[in-house]
């Protein structure tokens, strides 16, 4: 059914009683949330973007308004400075990688960091450079860079990326602004015994992106958790990995599929103040070890401004989910050994382009989840509206 079609045109809301409306609703549930939880599990929020600039200083910002009240988890400037470089510092949600329900070395879905970054774009390749300031009552920090070349292949966008996260002894040679440096090679310059290496946990990530013509694409992300460095550690065990499709099958409709999975022991460390957790949740996967996702998804637009999505989705979560400490794991080795969770979902999705500078989304969840062989319902729905100022 065409939406704004002639015979129907008249079915439409005034924009202004529906703004008026939308609102009062998500504030109205925003706060009623908690008592309506036992006919379902609602999550609401507003987003209130703010993007100004001074001089060549671009600011932005992003309050929330949530059951829990008011906040700010967003904000950060960026610049270009010397050397063609661009600068961006503050506290902001970042994600690397091609993933779209999730990603490995850092996911949309993880918490917002502290951090500094430069980009550059090179000859050969587009460089990022990133340390964040995770603090957490030790001197915790995470080292990211990142090298992403679109030219060597036709259609085909290749992503190299380097991960660390050290506390207590933090050798200053990781805050040379040389993206190309490997953190392994200063390692290795060091001493791999040294007192440094003992206190890092390194992470190697590799992925893809190829599109064809008519812009099917295929995707994968690869993450490995302390490569060895020494014959005597064998091959890596601790992985992830990440695969996906995109079809857009025409102007309106499009599917998606994409299967993801982390194997016992990935972001965990010998010393637990170096897990790659911040503020309780992983920033890599926002799964966390021992568990794998599945998405189907099938994405339709109605006009210009609406857009509606159905899906499925699969969770399993293994023994090794739940560890937060690395020397509790009882077999670092292996995945989904035993399954102590599966839940399969059904996703419904909504979303409102009210105009440019308004949105409004409704996700709803349903289905079941089966721990150790009891089984229980899910009812999800989550409502979110933007709003830039």
């Amino acid at each position: 059914m065409i939406i704004n079609s002639p015979d129907k045109r008249n079915l439409l809301p005034n924009i202004n009683i529906f703004n008026c409306i939308l609102i009062s609703i998500l504030i109205s549930s925003t706060f009623l949330s908690p008592v309506l939880v036992h006919a379902a599990d609602i999550d609401t929020e507003i987003n209130i973007n703010k993007q100004f600039a001074f001089k060549d200083i671009e600011f932005n910002l992003r309050s929330l308004i949530d059951g829990q009240g008011i906040s700010f988890p967003e904000f950060w400037l960026e610049t270009d400075i010397i050397n063609n470089s661009h600068l961006l510092a503050g506290r902001k949600v970042l994600n690397q990688g091609p993933g779209h329900f999730s990603q490995l070395m850092l996911s949309a879905e993880g918490p917002p960091l502290d951090f500094i970054m430069l980009k550059k774009s090179y000859k050969y390749f587009d460089a990022e450079q990133m340390v964040a300031f995770l603090g957490e009552g030790v001197e915790k920090q995470l080292f990211v860079h990142r090298l992403e070349n679109s030219t060597f292949i036709p259609h085909m966008t290749i992503g190299i990326s380097e991960a660390m996260m050290a506390s207590e002894k933090i050798h200053p040679a990781y805050y040379l602004p040389l993206p190309y440096w490997p953190y392994y090679l200063t390692a290795k310059l060091l001493d791999i015994d040294s007192e440094y290496n003992l206190h890092e946990d390194k992470y190697i990530g590799m992925d893809f992106i190829y599109t064809f013509s008519g812009g099917t694409e295929i995707y994968g992300e690869l993450l490995v958790d302390e490569f060895p460095q020494k014959e005597v550690y064998g091959q890596p065990h601790k992985t992830a990995h990440l695969i996906g499709a995109y079809y857009p099958y025409n102007q309106t409709t499009s599917f998606r599929m994409e299967y993801s999975n982390v194997f016992k022991g990935v972001y965990l460390h010998r010393y637990p103040q170096n897990n790659y957790i911040h503020d309780d949740h992983f920033i890599g996967h926002w799964l966390g070890p021992d568990a794998d996702q599945f998405d189907l998804e099938v994405s339709k637009k109605l006009g210009d401004k609406n857009e509606v999505t159905l899906g499925y989705r699969n969770i399993r979560r293994g023994s090794g989910n739940d560890v937060r400490d690395l020397a509790e794991t009882d077999n670092q080795e292996g995945f989904l050994t035993e399954i102590v969770e599966e839940n399969k979902l059904l996703r419904l999705g909504y979303k409102r382009e009210i105009d440019e500078n308004k949105s409004f989304k409704v996700n709803i969840e349903t289905g079941q989840s089966r721990q150790n062989d009891l089984t229980s319902d899910i009812f999800n729905i989550s409502l979110v509206l933007n709003l830039n100022i």
